[in-house]
């Protein structure tokens, strides 16, 4: 898939990187963002929802990019492969996920 979009190297390199980061602390990552699911079970949530929680809560707790830019971009991949609704339940959770963590990165 990535060579079908023909990402750059340092662009492959950067995606690569969330995907293992996110695979490596993925319990950890969901743990993270739980208690933010006010009335909602992490488990019944969509494939497509919990992929960009859990990719824009990793970036939120462990890397340097400013906040506000990693819940844009998970709003805008909501916009593109979830549900209409999709785009404001994830700005409500990534807002306060973001909100709780107040030091970057966690390592």
């Amino acid at each position: 898939m990535l060579e079908e979009k023909k990402i750059k190297n340092n662009q492959l390199a950067f995606a690569l990187s969330l995907f293992n980061g996110v695979l490596e602390r993925i319990n950890e990552i969901d743990a993270l963002i739980e208690p933010h699911l006010k009335d909602w079970d992490f488990k019944r949530l969509g494939s497509m929802e919990k992929a960009i929680l859990r990719l824009g809560a990793y970036e939120i707790g462990f890397t340097p990019t400013q906040n506000p830019i990693i819940i844009n971009e998970c709003i805008e991949l909501g916009k593109l492969y979830a549900e209409p609704n999709t785009p404001k339940f994830l700005n409500a959770i990534l807002d306060s996920l973001s909100k709780k963590l107040t030091q970057k990165p966690l390592n």
